[in-house]
């Protein structure tokens, strides 16, 4: 680094944020219980969406590819500002890590969608330990089986207090949060 960049001695990795602005809860309308997914076709996120024998929305550019009569599919893109609004509509955000870019860590849906009051329902990575109760905070799951099992149990006994997460996400992983972290570390 310092040869590229000429005298730079220390740098540090600024993780993933939101924007609070954008995505903040909005508890006024009660959120439709069904899974919501938005993000870019890939293969791979097709092949685990087609294991789902449940309702789910999907959006997001390509996704007239798939074809599934119980799966709601608007295969166009979205605004940041629609997205948001979706997280705010739904109870719960299905992510689903694009293996073709994604080796590590988490993405912006991680923390846009629980900003929004929303609970995210993620596959496992070991960064979510770092930034979530896991017990408390996110559905995860390591396959479609998990996944069926763990969302039916949570719309049963609702453990996730979806609304405690948004806090905890809009005090610790904003934007606001991360620069104050970083000023304070230094």
């Amino acid at each position: 680094l310092n040869a590229v960049f000429g005298g730079i001695q220390n740098c540090k990795y600024f993780p993933l944020a939101f924007n609070p602005r954008i995505f903040c809860s909005k508890s006024t309308d009660q959120r439709q219980d069904q899974l919501l997914f938005i993000g870019a076709w890939s293969q791979c996120r097709q092949q685990f969406l087609e294991q789902i024998d449940f309702p789910i929305a999907v959006y997001g550019k390509g996704w007239d590819k798939l074809k599934a009569p119980h799966m709601r599919i608007h295969p166009h893109n979205i605004s940041l500002c629609e997205v948001a609004s979706l997280y705010q509509k739904y109870a719960y955000v299905l992510n689903i890590v694009n293996k073709n870019n994604t080796r590590m860590g988490l993405n912006m849906r991680c923390f846009e969608a629980p900003g929004a009051g929303a609970t995210l329902v993620t596959e496992y990575s070991p960064d979510l330990l770092r930034c979530f109760d896991t017990q408390h905070d996110v559905i995860y799951f390591n396959c479609i089986d998990e996944l069926t099992q763990k969302l039916q149990q949570e719309q049963n006994n609702h453990q996730i207090d979806a609304q405690q997460t948004s806090l905890k996400v809009h005090q610790q992983h904003s934007y606001a949060a991360r620069l104050n972290a970083i000023i304070h570390f230094t």
